[in-house]
């Protein structure tokens, strides 16, 4: 199976911001990556929906 996620694919932008962190914390370079980016990834998704009619 390759969605698992040591298959996952960092965009080059990601990668970058990512590699620029300083090994440090730094609050501010840390927020600025996490507000850019956010905390979270979506792997998958489905849409869905219903319709009836009533006569």
């Amino acid at each position: 199976k390759t969605t698992g996620p040591q298959y996952l694919t960092l965009s080059e932008g990601f990668w970058k911001a990512l590699s620029s962190l300083p090994l440090t914390y730094d609050y501010s370079a840390y927020r600025q990556v996490l507000q850019m980016y956010g905390t979270h990834y979506l792997s998958e998704g489905s849409l869905g929906g219903e319709y009836q009619r009533l006569v």
